[in-house]
């Protein structure tokens, strides 16, 4: 066995093999089952795809309790087997039961080995059982002569002894047998065989792409070497050839037209063979090199031929798996200049001593160019002067920094691939210019109410020369707000102790020849009320620069007044002549070349100057301009018992400075419906301490100023009640303007008056002087009005209803009919002086029911009895809301011929009512109708007249009830029930005609 484990051992050896100890793993509570006679482990692999599930069972004790129960089994079948066969058949049945049961239950599976030693029981039993019955009786007889002839033999040590040897081997037999029904079948594994698990429910197996298998290096390498006679592994090959660790550069800064830059380059080389490195140091010279303490073997220019590969293969693994991957390359390195020649394994060291030249631009030493790093390099300078300005260009770090003592060490990182661009200039040397270096500039001054704006455009230019940094220079009194340009990286602004703003302005790409740059220049304040504001005018100059030049031009806004106070070096220039309009003016230039700041006021301009060199001085002041704006305001207020409304017209004007914001004043309980403002963009509301106490302030935001005049329109509702019929007058006023008047007319309802109470800065004038601005429709409503001057006024009214006047005219009308006879009664209201809604009348009895009143805004009709000799009844009206004017009840009613032959006469009732005349007319269609003058004495009938057909009242009468009536009668008696119009009917003869005959007829046709 030991020799059998030692062939194998191979098939565990490997990178990652893993040691198993399940001991180990049940004390550290690793992943398993626990059960009573097993442990349940679950392996997964380091991918954590493939998994091992394994087993551990206790076989010893399910061998055990088999074998035990097996045993008791056949001892209980022992004692029955001389019952009867219905006993022991019943004992055999019971124990197969119990079997089946434990084996079909999965709860119970690790006790099948216990169920099948039952089974094996009961077989034999079975079997002793058959052969018991069959040799009993000759078995019985042989057992007895044995057993006494062994007795006297040996007196029964010699029985106990084969007893005891036969169990023994029975047991070992049925050990034998028990293990191998188990299943345990031994196999014969070769000593190179590789064994893979896998899982007997999904098979067949099919190999996965994902199935690995680990085998020992040595073993793979000599498979594929076998398989692949002419290729080699990739572990075959070296990562890399050659290393470069820790490169570290230093140089000292001083003023000289050249650098010295030493270097330390560490070389790790993983291979015997002779290399042969390249060194991209571009335009650096070599002054010494040293490999290892000796001179060092270099070439200088690019081989023809290749270089010796130093990641040739890796790198085609690699950029293979890139392009699989979708992976960005690395960037590729510079050409190399220079080759250095190395050889031996293991670490080298190379000393590099490099000169470079320097480049000037004004004060500024400039210092660029790449040096050979590995993954990453650094550099140390040491700057020899303090108070020194470095920059650096392109730099992953920081960009600038200054040193405050001598001989102050600074180190930073090279770029990618080696690249350095910096620059150093001692404070000294800033007065230093660039001859090369000119500027014209354009200084556009912006004089708002929020504060001055500058605008400073500055053209460079540079002959034959590059430069990536600039520096302008601008006075601490204003605030740089932005630098613009179109190949600008970054900007930064510091304060020199001179009191000025350097600012710093680095380029992306180096610019040729020239640089447009733009630099916005703010300073806020408060607008200026009451008082001057006094300021300079920023002095701009660009410190390189040996020429500079340039304009300005001031602007100032409509609501401001600037004039100068001192100028100093500056000469007068035309506005139209200044060379910067296109900026202003914003003909299609670009955002950073043209001013886009809006201003609402559209700023003018005002002055312009010229300047040569930075000597220059000019100081202005601002006054905001005085407001001459009027206000007038008229006002039309509608009161009734339910609600007051207001509509007022504000014509507000100015002659001097356009009107941006209009603020109102009105009452606090006032519901804004309309507020409608030439341009208006916006509008709010706000509480506000009027002088008759809380108020709200209305403002009006307008889209641009409005000069001249432009009405504002206010239309509301007032949510208050009036108390005791008295409140106050709604008040309005302007803010911020110099004056204001106006008139407040009140109009109310027909049925009330409007009286002014305790007046205060205001008068009450006639209504007549209000006609030239109220509309026709409005006038009969006007009540009165009130004129003030200032917004110090205030007054109160008093709602006082009117009494009522009320005049009644009415029209009877019989129409007689072969049918009916058709009356109709007509009652012509006239209200005056303020509205009516109940009106009252009396009709005859018998119209109670049977007639039909019509009339217009009826909400109810009250019939109402009166005495019972009474022949009348009392008739109300009353109306949804009071009427004036004209108001018709029309009642109407049909009734035959014969049963009553005076017309009905209504009563007008009412202490405000008057009767202008009560009319009565008869009307036939074909009946002649006679009217009884005389009563039964031969005496004229009183208390009406009848009308003749020239006169005035028929021609009412006619007007109302048309022109086909017979007679009409007025009137006369005060009370009309007194009054008796008899009438009678007499029917005209009806002649035959259908019998007459026309004997001769002549007709005559007039043609024109």
């Amino acid at each position: 066995m030991i020799g059998r484990q030692a062939e194998l051992v191979w098939a565990l050896e490997g990178r990652n093999s893993l040691d198993i100890n399940l001991v180990s793993r049940i004390h550290s509570n690793g992943t398993y089952k626990l059960s009573s006679d097993y442990l349940l482990y679950e392996f997964g692999n380091l991918g954590g795809v493939a998994a091992v599930e394994g087993q551990v069972v206790r076989k010893s004790f399910g061998i055990v309790l088999g074998w035990v129960v097996a045993l008791v089994i056949l001892a209980l079948g022992v004692l029955v087997v001389r019952k009867d066969a219905k006993v022991k058949r019943r004992f055999l049945v019971l124990v197969l039961l119990l079997a089946i049961v434990v084996s079909a239950l999965p709860q119970f599976i690790a006790y099948r080995g216990v169920a099948e030693m039952m089974f094996a029981s009961v077989i034999v039993l079975m079997v002793g059982y058959i052969v018991f019955h069959m040799l009993r009786p000759g078995m019985s007889w042989c057992c007895k002569a044995v057993f006494s002839s062994l007795i006297k033999f040996s007196g029964g040590k010699g029985v106990r002894t084969g007893l005891v040897l036969l169990s023994l081997l029975t047991g070992l037999q049925n050990s034998i047998q028990a293990q191998q029904i188990a299943g345990v079948i031994p196999v014969d594994v070769p000593k190179d065989a590789v064994v893979v698990p896998y899982d007997p429910s999904a098979l067949p197996v099919h190999r996965s792409d994902d199935q690995q298998l680990l085998i020992p290096l040595k073993r793979y390498t000599e498979l594929f070497k076998r398989a692949y006679p002419g290729l080699t592994l990739e572990h075959e090959y070296l990562p890399v050839k050659y290393a470069f660790n820790g490169v570290e550069y230093s140089t000292s800064l001083y003023e000289d037209n050249s650098l010295l830059i030493e270097g330390v380059i560490g070389i790790d080389v993983f291979t015997d063979q002779e290399l042969i490195i390249g060194l991209p140091l571009g335009d650096l010279v070599i002054e010494y090199a040293t490999l290892d303490e000796k001179p060092a073997q270099m070439k200088v220019g690019v081989p023809q031929g290749p270089l010796a590969p130093n990641v040739a293969p890796q790198a085609q693994v690699q950029q293979q798996a890139e392009q699989q991957q979708d992976v960005q390359p690395a960037p590729v390195p510079a050409a190399a200049s220079h080759q250095l020649l190395i050889s031996g394994k293991g670490q080298h060291e190379l000393r590099l001593g490099l000169r470079m030249p320097i480049a000037r631009q004004g004060g500024w030493r400039i210092a660029s160019g790449q040096l050979p790093i590995g993954v990453s390099g650094m550099m140390n300078l040491i700057v020899l002067e303090a108070n020194t300005e470095l920059r650096w260009n392109n730099h992953l770090g920081r960009s600038e920094y200054r040193t405050s003592q001598a001989n102050e060490e600074v180190v930073s990182s090279l770029g990618i691939n080696g690249l350095f661009d910096f620059r150093w200039r001692p404070v000294i040397q800033e007065s230093l210019t660039d001859r090369d270096l000119t500027s014209q500039s354009e200084l556009i001054i912006d004089v708002q109410e929020d504060g001055v704006y500058a605008d400073w455009f500055v053209n460079l230019s540079f002959r034959n020369s590059t430069r990536d940094l600039f520096r302008l220079r601008v006075p601490t009194g204003m605030k740089v707000e932005a630098v613009k340009g179109a190949n600008i990286r970054s900007w930064e602004v510091v304060n020199d102790e001179a009191g000025n703003q350097d600012i710093s302005i680095e380029m992306l790409e180096a610019a040729q020849n020239t640089a447009q740059l733009r630099v916005s220049l703010v300073r806020y304040r408060a607008l200026p009320t009451g008082k001057s504001d006094q300021f300079n005018i920023p002095v701009v100059s660009v410190p390189d620069a040996v020429s500079q030049k340039g304009t300005i031009l001031i602007r100032r806004s409509p609501m401001l007044n600037v004039v100068i106070d001192a100028a100093k070096g500056l000469s007068r220039l035309d506005v139209n002549e200044f060379p910067g309009l296109h900026r202003v003016n914003g003909n299609n230039q670009p955002e950073a070349q043209a001013i886009t700041r809006e201003n609402p006021l559209l700023i003018q301009s005002l002055l312009a100057y010229q300047f040569s060199g930075n000597a220059y001085a000019l100081t202005l002041s601002a006054t905001e301009i005085a407001s001459r704006s009027l206000a007038n305001l008229k006002s039309l207020v509608r009161v009734s018992p339910q609600e007051i409304t207001l509509e007022s017209m504000i014509r507000v004007s100015d002659s001097r400075r356009p009107v941006h914001q209009v603020q109102l004043v009105v009452p606090q309980d006032l519901v804004i419906r309309q507020l409608s403002v030439p341009g208006l963009v916006e509008w709010a509301e706000d509480e506000y301490d009027a002088i008759i106490g809380k108020a709200k302030l209305v403002t009006a935001l307008l889209g641009q100023g409005i000069k001249g005049g432009f009405n504002v329109i206010l239309e509301g509702k007032l949510e208050r009640k009036l108390e005791n019929m008295t409140t106050t007058v709604p008040y309005l006023a302007v803010l911020g303007v110099q004056s204001q008047y106006g008139e407040t007319v009140l109009l109310s309802d027909p049925s009330f008056d409007v009286e002014l109470l305790d007046v205060q800065q205001g008068e009450s004038v006639a209504m007549a002087s209000m006609f030239g601005w109220l509309r026709s429709n409005q006038r009969p409503l006007a009540r009165t009005a009130l004129k003030f001057r200032g917004p110090n006024y205030a007054a109160k009214f008093q709602l006082i209803p009117r009494d009522v006047s009320v005049n009644c005219r009415t029209f009877t009308n019989v129409h007689v009919t072969d049918r009916a006879v058709e009356e109709t009664i007509l009652l012509e209201y006239t209200v005056s002086n303020a509205g009516e809604r109940n009106f009252s009348f009396r009709l005859p009895k018998y119209m109670k029911g049977k007639s039909i009143i019509s009339a217009q805004y009826v909400q109810r009709v009250i019939w109402e009895d009166e005495a019972e000799d009474s022949d009348y009844v009392t008739v109300r009206l009353l109306l949804e809301d009071e009427v004036l004017n004209e108001y018709r009840v029309l009642i109407q009613m049909d009734r035959q011929s014969g049963e009553n032959t005076r017309p009905p006469i209504p009563v007008i009732l009412g202490e405000n009512v008057g009767v202008l005349g009560q009319f009565v007319s008869l009307e036939s269609s074909g009946d002649q109708i006679s009217v009884k003058d005389l009563d039964q004495d031969g005496n004229q009938l009183a208390g009406f007249e009848r009308l003749n057909r020239q006169s005035v009242q028929w021609r009412d009468v006619t007007a109302v009830l048309g022109d086909r009536i017979s007679e009409a009668f007025v009137v006369t008696a005060q009370d009309p029930t007194a009054v008796d119009i008899l009438y009678s009917v007499r029917s005209n003869k009806v002649l035959n005609r259908d019998a007459a005959k026309i004997r001769l007829a002549t007709t005559y046709v007039a043609v024109d």
